[in-house]
């Protein structure tokens, strides 16, 4: 959830680039494949267009693929 509350911090004006940068190093550390495909990329994506990186934004929100996940993780 910590990708939602960087979210709403966006949408709030907060400049959440650092947060951002540093919650994708933990995520590429520790779930590499997982997380970009999941909700947590979608957030990411979101804040990235708020802060207008809409390159960095298009090519998060195109690895996301509605039902696809996975039924153990819920």
């Amino acid at each position: 959830m910590i990708a939602y509350a960087i979210y709403l911090l966006s949408r709030e004006g907060v400049v959440t680039t650092n947060y951002i940068l540093n919650l994708r190093d933990y995520l590429d550390k520790n779930f590499e494949k997982e997380w970009q495909s999941d909700l947590t990329g979608v957030y990411l994506a979101g804040a990235l267009h708020i802060l207008r990186k809409e390159d960095d934004a298009g090519k998060l929100i195109a690895r996301y693929r509605i039902g696809q996940h996975d039924p153990e993780a819920l």
